[in-house]
C-alpha cells in the first residue's frame, strides 16, 4: 500500500511541476524562513545554499500564532492536494523561494540537494529508506536518534527543485517523520 502511495504522489509530481512552474512566474521578494507547522512547536526550516552559514537557532524567526486560518492561494490549494501531508503554510513558503532556485541555479546545470529529517519510529525510518534507495538516493549521515541527512544529484529543470522538496517532505510526514531542512549545492 505504501508503494502504491508512493507511486501516486510521484505520479502528481508531473503536475506539480507545471503548478510549479506557474508560481516561478510570480515574483517573490522576501526571502522566507520555511517551517512545516503543526499543533505542537516545530522547529523552523531555513533553507541554505552553500555559501550561506548556521543560523543558531536562538536568531531564527519565530512565528507569531495567528488567531484566524490565513487564506491561501488557489495554487497553494492545488498543490496541496497533490501533497496532502504537508501543511499550507510549508508549500506557500516554499513556493516563494522558486524564484531564487530559477536564478542561482539555471536549468542544465548540475546540483546536490540534501534533505535533513527524522523519524521517531525506528520502523517508519526503515520504510522511508527503503523507498528513497529505490529512488537513488544516497544517506550521507545517520544518527543514533533516527535522523538522517540524505542527497540526490540533481540536473536542474523548471520546478525540479522544488519538486524534489515536496516530494520528499511530503513522503516523510506520511510515514510520520519530521523534515527539518534542505540545502542545495551546485556542483
Amino acid at each position: 500500500m505504501k508503494k502504491g502511495l508512493l507511486f501516486g504522489l510521484l505520479a502528481t509530481a508531473a503536475g506539480a511541476a507545471y503548478l510549479l512552474s506557474k508560481a516561478a512566474n510570480k515574483k517573490e521578494e522576501e526571502k522566507t524562513i520555511i517551517t512545516l507547522s503543526s499543533d505542537e512547536e516545530e522547529p523552523p526550516v531555513q533553507p541554505m545554499n552553500e555559501d550561506s552559514a548556521e543560523t543558531p537557532e536562538s536568531e531564527m524567526a519565530q512565528e507569531e500564532p495567528a488567531e484566524e486560518e490565513p487564506q491561501y492561494s488557489r495554487e497553494v490549494q492545488e498543490i496541496n492536494l497533490m501533497y496532502p501531508y504537508l501543511k499550507p503554510a510549508f508549500i506557500s513558503a516554499s513556493l516563494k523561494e522558486q524564484l531564487d532556485f530559477d536564478q542561482n541555479y539555471p536549468e542544465g546545470s548540475l546540483i546536490t540537494i540534501y534533505h535533513d529529517i527524522s523519524f521517531p519510529a525506528v520502523e517508519d525510518l526503515i520504510t522511508f529508506v527503503r523507498i528513497i534507495k529505490e529512488h537513488d538516493y544516497q544517506i550521507n549521515e545517520a544518527d543514533g536518534d533516527q535522523s538522517l541527512t540524505i542527497s540526490k544529484d540533481l540536473i536542474v529543470e523548471k520546478g525540479k527543485i522544488l519538486s524534489d522538496i515536496l516530494n520528499v517532505s511530503n513522503q516523510v510526514c506520511c510515514l510520520n517523520g519530521q523534515y527539518h531542512a534542505y540545502r542545495l549545492e551546485a556542483k
